[in-house]
């Protein structure tokens, strides 16, 4: 369902968390696969993206420009880099030629608490069945970061 979107994730301390957003009612994360479910608030997040694969280095040097600290991703995972995004604690993703599948679920969470995920034209991305790889996807707690991210790497050419 395009409304509803969960899945697990791993910790290093091994206790499994499990995701749920949806359209309308929020996002909500429960310890373990029989946990209960606690929503998560926004909140203001930190003006940080993540050094993930496919940035360029122009994209490096534009998000410095744009007042944006780069920190080291924490995972080779994307989902992962997306859940930090979803609680928080990473202020955006900037991810390039990535399937819309790495971005949807977390995108549904993101907009749930009330945050954007845009395309590179700063219109919000849109997932479709067997899509090709998005040119690029920003997504942010913060709608001000998204859009601001779209508007500065929208206009880079990827390499």
């Amino acid at each position: 369902h395009r409304d509803l979107h969960s899945f697990p994730t791993r910790r290093s301390s091994d206790l499994m968390q499990l995701y749920l957003g949806r359209r309308g009612a929020g996002t909500f994360v429960s310890e373990g696969l029989w946990g209960a479910w606690r929503r998560l608030e926004p909140v203001q997040p930190p003006k940080t993206v993540a050094e993930i694969k496919r940035l360029t280095p122009a994209d490096y040097d534009a998000l410095l420009r744009g007042g944006y600290t780069l920190v080291p991703a924490q995972s080779r995972s994307a989902a992962w880099e997306l859940i930090r995004v979803v609680e928080g604690r990473l202020g955006a993703m900037a991810m390039r030629h990535f399937h819309g599948h790495d971005t949807a679920m977390a995108g549904v969470m993101i907009e749930a608490l009330g945050g954007l995920a845009l395309d590179e034209n700063g219109q919000p991305a849109r997932y479709i069945k067997d899509m090709p790889r998005m040119p690029l996807v920003a997504s942010s707690l913060s709608p001000a970061y998204a859009r601001d991210l779209a508007a500065l790497l929208g206009a880079q050419k990827s390499a």
